[in-house]
């Protein structure tokens, strides 16, 4: 998954194009990196940028994770949530006897360390896998309402001050 965040940040010609890159699940950005390192060495003027979920796992990376990718585990596996299921181990929106979903604890706290990240990096693209790709489209949505709410507060602001009735044209989305 990935989404289009902006423009790339810089001046002109120079501007570097970065890509936000998000694990999977019980992995961590050094496995990501090495999958994803002979993509970004055919892409000149692309700069990417890798970071860890800030959940430790709650258990083992899968056995073919570990194996293929040995010089990761040092650096620990991270996962970006993890789902709890209903205590009646049923699926669903239910009627009687506890109803409703199971949650995915830590996702509020992935999703704003995500959000910090793009604030920080201020990166053209983010993209992820696995877990990685769940974030990234959560956040891209958030910076799209975001990005709408503020043109549409703009657009008020403008037409309720007289502000003239041209229309505008910004595609930085």
């Amino acid at each position: 998954m990935a989404a289009i965040l902006g423009q790339p940040a810089g001046d002109g010609a120079a501007a570097r194009r970065t890509v936000l890159c998000l694990h999977g699940f019980r992995t961590n950005a050094r496995v990501l990196r090495l999958q994803t390192q002979d993509l970004f060495r055919h892409c000149p003027g692309v700069v990417s940028a890798y970071v860890d979920a800030p959940h430790a796992a709650r258990g083992p990376a899968y056995p073919a994770v570990e194996m293929a990718f040995p010089s990761a585990k040092q650096d620990g596996w991270k996962e970006w949530y993890n789902y709890i299921p209903r205590e009646d181990g049923r699926e669903g929106e239910g009627g009687g006897g506890g109803g409703g979903r199971g949650c995915y604890e830590g996702m509020a706290a992935s999703v704003a360390f995500v959000e910090a990240e793009v604030a920080r990096l201020k990166p053209f693209a983010i993209c992820g896998f696995s877990q990685g790709a769940v974030i990234a489209a959560i956040v891209a949505k958030n910076a799209q309402a975001k990005h709408a709410e503020a043109q549409s507060s703009s657009s008020s602001s403008s037409s309720s001050s007289g502000g003239g009735g041209g229309s505008s044209n910004n595609n930085n989305n």
